[in-house]
């Protein structure tokens, strides 16, 4: 889970400032965010296809077209 701090924190024995992103497991990140120590990050992955290209580039074996 990725997270931003509100405020600065060790993690890991990792020392983080306020507004830094840390890399953490889930349960660590909701105890943080439960706290309120720090904010949930949701990224939209960029490589995950949208639509009817998600399949362009496959070949489909034993059949023809027609």
């Amino acid at each position: 889970m990725k997270i931003i701090l509100t405020s600065a924190q060790t993690i890991k024995a990792k020392d983080y400032d306020v507004g830094d992103e840390a890399i953490v497991n889930k349960k660590e990140g909701e105890r943080l965010i439960s706290e309120g120590v720090a904010n949930r990050v949701i990224d939209a992955p960029e490589n995950r296809a949208v639509g009817p290209r998600r399949f362009s580039g496959h070949k489909v074996f034993g059949r023809t077209n027609g």
